[in-house]
This record gives C-alpha cells, sequence and structure tokens, in this order.
C-alpha cells in the first residue's frame, strides 16, 4: 500500500502561510506615521500699515528640527511692491532673544547669522543655526514697500504674506 503525502504537505504549507500572516500583523505597527525632518508648529504675524504705504511686519516662526539642520530658509515676496528693508532675524528662546547678524556669506556649521539673496520676485533670507531634534522660534522683523494705500478711515493692502512656493508643512 502507497500512502500520498499531498494532503500532509499541503496542511504544512497552509499552517505555514497562516503563521506568516498571524506574525505579521503582530509585528507590524498598527498604525504608520511618517513624521517630516522640518515643519513649522507656529506662525505668529504681526502686520502693521504705516502712513506712507509701506507695511511693517514682525514673524515669530517656530520650527521643529527632526534630523540635523543647518538652520532655515525664509522666503519674503516682493511682487507688486517697491521692495525690502530693514530686514532684523533674532531667535526667541525662554523669553529672550538672540540678535543675528546680517554678513555678506556664510558657510555651514555657521551660527548667529543670516544672509540676504535678492531675485526678481523675492528675498532670500538664510538663517545659519545648526539644529538637531529640537524646537526653535525666529523672529523676523522687516519692512515691505509700497504695499497700501492709507485713507482717513481704512485702507487698501496688497501683499502676499505667504507664496506658492512654500513646501514646509
Amino acid at each position: 500500500m502507497i500512502r500520498s503525502n499531498k494532503g500532509t504537505v499541503l496542511g504544512i504549507r497552509c499552517l505555514i502561510c497562516m503563521l506568516v500572516v498571524f506574525a505579521s500583523i503582530l509585528l507590524l505597527p498598527k498604525e504608520a506615521k511618517a513624521k517630516d525632518d522640518l515643519y513649522i508648529t507656529d506662525w505668529l504675524v504681526e502686520a502693521t500699515i504705516l502712513d506712507n504705504g509701506d507695511l511693517s511686519i514682525t514673524e515669530d516662526i517656530t520650527f521643529e528640527f527632526n534630523d540635523e539642520f543647518n538652520g532655515v530658509y525664509r522666503d519674503i515676496g516682493l511682487n507688486k511692491t517697491s521692495g525690502v528693508s530693514d530686514i532684523d532675524v533674532q531667535e526667541i528662546t525662554d523669553n529672550k532673544s538672540v540678535l543675528y547678524e546680517a554678513v555678506d556669506s556664510a558657510k555651514n556649521g555657521d551660527s548667529k547669522v543670516y544672509t540676504l539673496k535678492k531675485s526678481s520676485n523675492k528675498m532670500l533670507v538664510k538663517i545659519f543655526s545648526p539644529s538637531k531634534n529640537e524646537l526653535k522660534t525666529f523672529r523676523i522683523s522687516y519692512i515691505v514697500k509700497n504695499v497700501a494705500i492709507k485713507y482717513n478711515d481704512i485702507a487698501e493692502l496688497y501683499y502676499k504674506f505667504l507664496g506658492d512656493d512654500n513646501e514646509l508643512p
């Protein structure tokens, strides 16, 4: 009499497949979360229209660094303006501010400095502040020229605070 092992082999394969599926369910995370390496957690803007039609802006931007970074960028839009002036950068820590110095050039690893690069439609502020797995708040103050018309009782403002090219969540 010859016995067939087909049933036994098929049963073992089925059992192995079920164990693999069961182990996968138990061992794999139930919820996959991808955390961005850098994102903005808070952005507070204070803007005042000046009598001459300029716009004085102060932004407190809090970044969460989930990896190692040299610093951050801030694009200031120049469309439909006469430019930007009086740029000032500070880091806010424990309700104290540390003033950053404007320099013509800087390299990765430099700290407490920033550079400015103007293009046709924006001013790029590059803030040098080596960071790793931490929160940092930067205060950027500046004046955007000729963006508002101020009347006795109202003002018309034509300015886009955040451009379409912003990629940070």
